[in-house]
């Protein structure tokens, strides 16, 4: 499993360690709008910032209690599930695109 300190250390990417979380709190992908994913991305919008942020919060919030067991899981406690739920769901949502992961900067 991944650590925050590898993440923060760029020793992960971004895509890889949330997806990581999505997998553990095993979050739905039926949830996600597959068609709505490959637009933005196919537009340039590599974050799906142009999906509205109230869709992600909401997903994040169905879900918290999911994503706070994943973080302890992986031995970390976060205060902040909403932020690391909108990841994680961003995170696989690319994921199922196929879309290759975004590798960290050196």
């Amino acid at each position: 499993m991944y650590t925050r300190a590898q993440y923060l250390n760029k020793e992960v990417s971004h895509q890889d360690y949330y997806l990581e979380l999505a997998k553990l709190a095993s979050l739905p992908t039926s949830a996600i709008p597959i068609d709505k994913v490959k637009a933005a991305l196919a537009a340039g919008d590599e974050h799906l910032n142009t999906i509205d942020l109230p869709f992600w919060e909401r997903l994040a919030v169905i879900y918290k209690d999911a994503i706070a067991h994943a973080n302890k899981k992986r031995g970390e406690v976060t205060n902040i599930p909403l932020l690391a739920g909108i990841c994680a769901f961003k995170a696989l949502a690319i994921h199922l695109t196929d879309k290759p992961p975004v590798k960290p900067k050196p």
